[in-house]
């Protein structure tokens, strides 16, 4: 069991690596999201060898929609991340949103990012 915590650890390591890099062009963010997909892929695959995860009908409909999905809320299935890459049509993520909501789901968009929390002080920035 040891070895799957280091695999884990690997994983969030090297996202964490791919998060913080700086991804100059359009094709430098896709070549990051198809990183970022795998990885989520490999940790939810983790998961499941520990017995920490289910077969959710959340993540049977965004695999119907060839997107990598990872249950997290400590082992409860509480939430579900899904990869919405860049180039994804606005109609897959509404097809999506819909499909889960009329099952019962509450689904949140969020974007990874931006400058963070900010203190300014004297009116400068």
């Amino acid at each position: 069991m040891a070895s799957v915590f280091n695999a884990v650890d690997s994983i969030s390591t090297e996202l964490a690596t791919i998060i913080q890099s700086e991804a100059p062009d359009e094709i430098s963010v896709t070549e990051k999201e198809a990183k970022i997909e795998e990885l989520m892929e490999m940790n939810q695959g983790l998961l499941q060898c520990t017995g920490d995860s289910h077969a959710s009908i959340i993540l049977r409909t965004t695999l119907k929609y060839k997107l990598a999905s990872k249950l997290t809320g400590a082992s409860g299935g509480g939430c579900v991340l899904t990869l919405l890459p860049t180039l994804l049509s606005a109609t897959v993520v509404d097809k999506v949103t819909a499909e889960l909501e009329s099952c019962g789901f509450h689904c949140l968009t969020a974007a990874i990012g931006g400058q963070g929390v900010q203190v300014c002080f004297g009116g400068s920035s």
